[in-house]
């Protein structure tokens, strides 16, 4: 089961991740074919067109 849904506000996780592509909404979430949960995909809007897909492990939800 993902840990993130469409429309949760995310933060990427790393010291090297540009001030620009840091915070973003869900908009899809791509299924693993592995079976193992840490594997699936998600794309991320980060507004001004800047779409990204990263895998769990890179994101963690934003409290609002």
């Amino acid at each position: 089961m993902p840990k993130f849904a469409v429309g949760d506000h995310v933060e990427r996780v790393g010291v090297l991740v540009p001030e620009y592509m840091r915070y973003g909404t869900i908009i899809r979430v791509i299924p693993n074919n592995v079976g193992d949960d840490v594997f699936y995909e998600y794309e991320v809007d980060f507004g001004n067109r800047m779409l990204g897909a990263f895998y769990e492990p890179q994101l963690r939800l934003v409290k609002t």
